[in-house]
């Protein structure tokens, strides 16, 4: 797919296996030319996962219902895949603002997906001047970002719970990483008015993946690589999911009851003299 943005940028999308040995894996790739076709950027890998379009699911054949007549009856089926091996008509590159927005049939070991993302071709680091480096400030951003619960997993032989989690802006302003989640307790307070000291230790999850390998309060999950190559987050844009694996020592209480605080950067505004 094809498409020129109003900045003037020619954007082109594909799908690539050039890291499936046997070609049955892709991955959607980009690249860009500045200059009217006449050279291109880098090609960049755009999705974070390979889609596998043969997948189980893809492959499971549906009923269809034929026509038949008094001396024969038609038994028909279809699949995703022996119909549309690479996920049918849905694959489409646009632009907004400049930001390119792609989309294509995502296949990570299920069912075809629609899936899309945000790119943006931005000049060289060196050509931008220290003058337009806007001054940023790094504040909690509870009040402008809630969380966004990708499916969840459990393994009852592990007791483990898997949360892919994204950051979605709600505010109306672009909000700017590296943005982190700090667990600042793995309960509320009042808990303690009901429960013992030792039937807490009980129920409370331990945190197995955190980024400074914390296992409680005080434990962050860093997001500076779930934006990608963007450095901002536009109102109503989310990142990329980030796994936060907990472990539950009781069955009867696989819940999660934490307090958070995300961080990341705003605009710091210009204070009036």
């Amino acid at each position: 797919m094809i498409y020129v943005n109003h900045q003037g940028v020619l954007g082109i999308m594909w799908f690539d296996t050039r890291a499936s040995a046997k070609n049955d894996r892709y991955h959607l790739y980009f690249t860009a030319s500045v200059d009217g076709g006449e050279s291109f950027l880098s090609s960049v890998q755009v999705s974070s996962a390979p889609s596998f379009p043969a997948s189980e699911i893809n492959l499971t054949p549906s009923p269809l219902f034929g026509i038949h007549s008094d001396k024969t009856l038609n038994i028909r089926t279809l699949s995703a895949y022996s119909r549309w091996g690479m996920g049918g008509d849905y694959m489409g590159l646009t632009a907004a603002g400049g930001i390119f927005h792609p989309f294509w049939a995502d296949s990570r070991g299920k069912s075809f997906q629609i899936q899309t993302c945000r790119i943006s071709v931005e000049p060289e680091e060196d050509e931008k001047t220290q003058a337009d480096t806007p001054r940023m400030e790094n504040i909690p951003l509870n009040s402008k970002i809630e969380l966004v619960y990708n499916p969840i997993t459990f393994d009852a032989e592990t007791q483990t719970a898997t949360f892919p989690i994204r950051l979605k802006n709600i505010s109306g302003e672009t909000l700017y990483g590296p943005f982190s989640v700090k667990v600042k307790a793995l309960f509320p307070e009042y808990y303690k008015k009901y429960y013992k000291d030792e039937d807490l230790a009980g129920f409370v999850p331990e945190i197995l993946n955190a980024s400074n390998r914390e296992k409680g309060a005080g434990a962050l999950f860093d997001y500076s690589t779930a934006l990608r190559d963007m450095k901002f987050l536009e109102p109503g844009a989310l990142t990329e999911p980030v796994e936060w694996k907990f472990h539950f020592p009781n069955l009867l209480k696989a819940d999660l009851n934490l307090q958070v605080e995300i961080t990341g950067f705003v605009i710091q505004k210009n204070e009036k003299p």
